[in-house]
């Protein structure tokens, strides 16, 4: 029986954080990285259908600043997007991710943040099934970005398709 209510109130904690994300603005407390904030409320949100260049790497069992290329302008400029403005959360099938992150579409000013770090070369479309949602919106947006050279693909070196290498 302590079992059965143990676990009732932990569902009920996971349930009401939820219903305390959807629907109402929210304020980041602190960014993490390019992709990733804190709220004031404690929950982690991970933005859904992207992933920005790393700003750390786990070594052992520490995790060590080594950021990859654009990573620190990623962070900065999701800091510009989303500090001290009121955010809205938009969420997909899943809700979750494997780390128990809260996975979102983040907007800001009317505009979501993550298409707009798509838009500006600084994250590249990472989804998976069935949080696919905007797919088409932000693979449109990368092309964009690829073709006029912005962010990290105006940074990547080019190279022919037999120069390549797994």
């Amino acid at each position: 029986l302590l079992l059965v209510l143990t676990l009732f109130s932990l569902v009920s904690c996971a349930e009401g954080s939820f219903e305390r994300l959807s629907g109402k603005k929210q304020m980041a407390r602190y960014v993490i990285d390019g992709d990733t904030v804190e709220l004031f409320s404690g929950e982690r949100i991970r933005y859904t259908g992207i992933d920005a260049p790393e700003t750390r790497l786990k070594q052992g069992a520490e995790w060590v600043f080594s950021p990859e290329m654009l990573a620190v302008e990623a962070k900065e400029r999701n800091e510009e997007l989303v500090r001290g403005k009121e955010l809205s959360l938009e969420f997909d099938q899943d809700i979750k991710d494997k780390y128990g992150r809260y996975l979102a579409y983040v907007y800001a000013d009317g505009e979501m943040v993550n298409l707009k770090l798509i838009e500006e070369g600084l994250a590249s479309v990472y989804t998976f099934p069935p949080n696919v949602r905007y797919y088409k919106a932000l693979n449109e947006a990368q092309q964009k970005a690829v073709a006029s050279g912005r962010g990290i693909w105006g940074r990547a070196p080019k190279i022919k398709a037999d120069e390549a290498s797994a």
